[in-house]
């Protein structure tokens, strides 16, 4: 219970340094444009992520917590940017500072079509994220059916264990996810 209990102090944490991020003006930040991209990965604005690739601002410019543009678009599903980013070089494996990739992101918050361009476009279904957790591990907990279906389809390891020793199928039954543990043992290797 104590480890759940971590996890869920050190998510809050997180959350609350997103929205602070998320909530700054833009006038706040130390470089407007820089952050400009990240604003409009965000909002799925494809018109001004255009103009500003077209400026030549570099696609994997990354904020203080080492996120990238497509770490922000895969946090928010916005497929259309997501694909633009990647088209224009954006690296699908990046990690941010909790070690998190795009993948791990999009699992998390269940965005089933920004999962599958970004497996299509070399990310990697095995990606360790903060405590070692998977893709897997978050869709798991979640209890997002399509994409662990997705994820496993792709190769990602059932049985695979976190830091702490707890695999995808642990963190179904911590959440009670009945269907999520259905999929995962009868994918189980």
């Amino acid at each position: 219970m104590t480890c759940d209990l971590k996890f869920f102090k050190k998510l809050w944490v997180r959350v609350a340094m997103i929205f602070f991020v998320l909530l700054t003006p833009l006038s706040a930040w130390s470089q407007a444009k820089n952050a400009s991209i990240h604003q409009a990965a965000i909002h799925g604005n494809v018109e001004k992520l255009q103009a500003l690739l077209a400026e030549g601002i570099d696609v994997g410019l990354k904020d203080a917590e080492n996120n990238s543009a497509i770490h922000f678009a895969s946090w928010h599903g916005q497929i259309k940017t997501v694909e633009i980013l990647v088209s224009e070089g954006a690296d699908t494996n990046a990690q941010n500072i909790w070690g998190e990739t795009p993948l791990n992101i999009a699992a998390f918050f269940n965005h089933e079509k920004v999962v599958s361009l970004l497996i299509a476009k070399g990310a990697d279904v095995r990606a360790r994220g903060e405590g070692g957790a998977t893709p897997l591990h978050r869709a798991a907990h979640g209890g997002f059916l399509a994409v662990a279906k997705i994820l496993i389809h792709n190769g990602a390891e059932v049985d695979a264990k976190d830091n702490e020793g707890k695999t995808s199928l642990d963190y179904a039954k911590q959440q009670g996810r009945e269907k999520m543990i259905s999929l995962l043992k009868n994918s189980a290797s």
